[in-house]
């Protein structure tokens, strides 16, 4: 017992010399709907509003990782949801405000991480010998897709911001192999669920409209693992 009480005195020893908001709410929502709402992201100047998110929601915005990335906890960290409120005394930058937010998890759902590389399943973005069916753009334009329905990307953009969105619709890593660089316009649409209306798949999607292959493979990825968390402490 005095081993766990110094530890936890160092650590907040620890964590009193790190920047922290000026003022911080984290209360339990009791919401019946899994849907989040409030700006779902640190705002310009550094502070927080979300409510109804789930504890690994919290995790992966404040340490900028997907979801899949993190691993480890109880299953409360899904189904358990929370309002946040956040605010720094002054504006402070993206990088700040993240520390920030690491420390408000650490200091009040007492949470322990460490990093590891794991394999994993997911996949890589490839141009096969460069024969690809989109237009590039000048250095000049300006790049921002435009996300018109599940399914549908169009607009101006680079090959990150494509493998982003495949992250974010496959739910597993995506690798940028393609090998291009610069501006493209891109413009693609697919059916999320192509069992239920047949439409083309992603992959299929990819390879007509844009010539790009999307290739199942083991990658490498940064995971996140939950060592310790605890329900929050009061307010």
């Amino acid at each position: 017992m005095r081993v766990t009480i110094v530890l936890s005195l160092f650590a907040l020893s620890v964590l009193a010399d790190q920047p922290a908001f000026e003022v911080a709410s984290v209360k339990v929502s009791n919401s019946p709907s899994n849907g989040m709402s409030g700006y779902v992201g640190i705002r310009p100047g550094g502070s927080l509003s979300m409510v109804n998110v789930s504890l690994e929601f919290l995790i992966s915005m404040a340490y900028g990782l997907e979801s899949y990335c993190i691993s480890g906890g109880p299953a409360s960290i899904l189904s358990e949801r929370y309002n946040i409120d956040a605010k720094p005394a002054a504006r402070v930058s993206r990088d700040v405000a993240m520390q920030m937010f690491q420390n408000l998890l650490a200091e009040r759902f007492h949470l322990q991480v460490h990093h590891e590389i794991k394999t994993v399943d997911g996949y890589i973005l490839m141009a096969p010998k460069g024969d690809f069916k989109m237009q590039k753009l000048g250095p000049d334009d300006a790049v921002g897709f435009r996300f018109q329905q599940p399914g549908h990307i169009q607009g101006p953009g680079t090959m990150d911001m494509l493998t982003a969105v495949l992250k974010g619709s496959l739910g597993v890593p995506v690798e940028d192999k393609t090998g291009l660089t610069g501006k493209y316009d891109v413009a693609i649409e697919w059916s999320p669920n192509e069992a239920d209306d047949g439409g083309p798949s992603i992959q299929a999607a990819l390879s007509e409209r844009l010539g790009l292959v999307l290739k199942r493979e083991k990658v490498s990825i940064d995971v996140l693992v939950i060592d310790h968390v605890e329900k929050p402490t009061p307010n």
